[in-house]
């Protein structure tokens, strides 16, 4: 049973290792991340000041998100900022 299975197994686990990618780690990932974060962060404010006339309360809970997205970017949680300034482009689209 075991000469039998043994091939297929170490098979697998070369594929496994070799399928892995090489060269990219955490690091270059993480920071890839967090410039698409800041890219987005400057397209909402594109967007922003492409419609200036939002109100004062829309503007300042805008301003509020934007700025939570921005720390959020900065210190590495991509994913929650992402969502922040898609609620941010909300604002400005709905008014």
């Amino acid at each position: 049973m075991f000469t039998k299975t043994t091939p297929f197994a170490v098979a697998a686990v070369a594929v496994m290792l070799f399928a892995q990618p090489h060269g990219a780690n955490a690091d270059t990932r993480s920071i890839k991340e967090i410039d698409v974060c800041m890219q987005s962060l400057k397209d909402t404010l594109a967007t922003r000041d492409a419609n200036p006339a939002i109100g004062e309360k829309a503007t300042a809970e805008f301003e509020k998100l934007v700025a939570a997205a921005q720390a959020k970017c900065q210190g590495g949680s991509t994913e929650e900022a992402l969502l922040i300034l898609v609620e941010a482009r909300g604002i400005v689209a709905s008014e």
